[in-house]
């Protein structure tokens, strides 16, 4: 009798302990940690869970790192298709997808691209907010210089072999206000990008700036096509619609700068612009287009201080009398 009441025993204690397991296994927290590139006042979730609200889904925690934490008490127990949203923005990966990106597997590749996290994969690290990849691989921005002041631009758009050459299935270019359009790819491409612009439907043709001497567009025949060619590594670009030269380039008078000079190119604190004849103003612009520097200058020699700007190219714009000179500029 005294065995069988033992075995009774271990086995209750056997079935309590499986019940035990079970449950913490049920009831076991699951984290998803975000890399959020930019600053961020909030982060949340989105989801089938609370019916595609962006306002419904849990938040994360800031680990004061650049990375945010959701912790889901207790994990789900089926498959969660989910987003995440800052600041009230829902990231969008289908462009990832459609370049080769794999974290929003659960896509049309057209309309929506939603991540998805399976029972029992455990915790999620590793993944970067509106990307599907980390956000040490920096963001392409395109600004294009629409000479024309007097046209009304309704669309600038980019296309090129990833797109077939179609004009509407490329990306469109934002304002920037100031004569500039810019196209953002976040993250760059990992390969090549050949491209051309689109100014409300007409295409860009360079092939007489190349022939000319142009190098703008180095993917040409001279005669048929000529292709501009972003490779990666090359950083920022900024270029003007249906041209080689920058839209200041034109308006120079051949004789009016001939005596000017800018140096050091690289420089790191102070660029010196030296001419015989009166400067009117300098502007310093960056790739993006951007007026990060503006000196009123009415003398023949000027210095620049440039120690606060960002590592990277600028253009550097001499006016005077109604005429202008760019020089390109390095800040180390």
């Amino acid at each position: 009798m005294k065995k069988l009441v033992t075995q009774k025993v271990w086995k209750s204690l056997a079935i309590l302990s499986m019940t035990f397991f079970s449950f913490t296994s049920i009831a076991q927290d699951l984290s998803i940690t975000v890399d959020v590139c930019d600053s961020a006042s909030e982060v949340r979730m989105t989801g089938p869970f609370w019916g595609w609200d962006p306002t419904s889904g849990p938040f994360a925690t800031d680990n004061g790192n650049g990375t945010w934490t959701f912790t889901l008490s207790p994990a789900p127990t089926t498959n969660m298709e989910y987003l995440v949203i800052v600041d009230g923005i829902q990231e969008n990966l289908v462009e990832d997808m459609l370049n080769g990106g794999s974290c929003a597997p659960v896509t049309d590749y057209f309309s929506y691209a939603n991540r998805i996290w399976n029972v029992g994969d455990g915790d999620v690290t590793g993944i970067s907010y509106d990307r599907c990849v980390s956000c040490a691989i920096d963001d392409l921005v395109i600004t294009t210089e629409i000479c024309d002041t007097t046209i009304t631009v309704n669309q600038l758009s980019l296309t090129g072999p990833i797109w077939s050459w179609d004009p509407n299935l490329g990306p469109d270019a934002v304002d920037n206000g100031n004569g500039t359009w810019s196209f953002t790819f976040s993250p760059a491409p990992t390969d090549s990008l050949e491209y051309l612009l689109v100014l409300d439907g007409t295409f860009e043709n360079l092939i007489s700036d190349m022939v000319n001497g142009g190098t703008c567009a180095p993917n040409t025949d001279y005669s048929t096509y000529a292709n501009r060619l972003w490779t990666n590594g090359a950083g920022n670009v900024f270029n003007t619609f249906d041209q080689c030269f920058l839209c200041a380039e034109a308006s120079i008078d051949e004789t009016a700068f001939e005596t000017l000079s800018v140096f050091p190119v690289p420089a790191s604190d102070v660029i010196y612009v030296k001419d015989e004849t009166t400067i009117g103003n300098i502007v310093i612009y960056s790739v993006d287009g951007k007026k990060v520097i503006e000196r009123e200058v009415n003398d023949s020699n000027a210095s620049i201080s440039i120690h606060d700007l960002n590592p990277g190219v600028y253009y550097l714009t001499v006016y005077r009398d109604g005429a202008s000179s760019v020089h390109q500029i390095v800040k180390q």
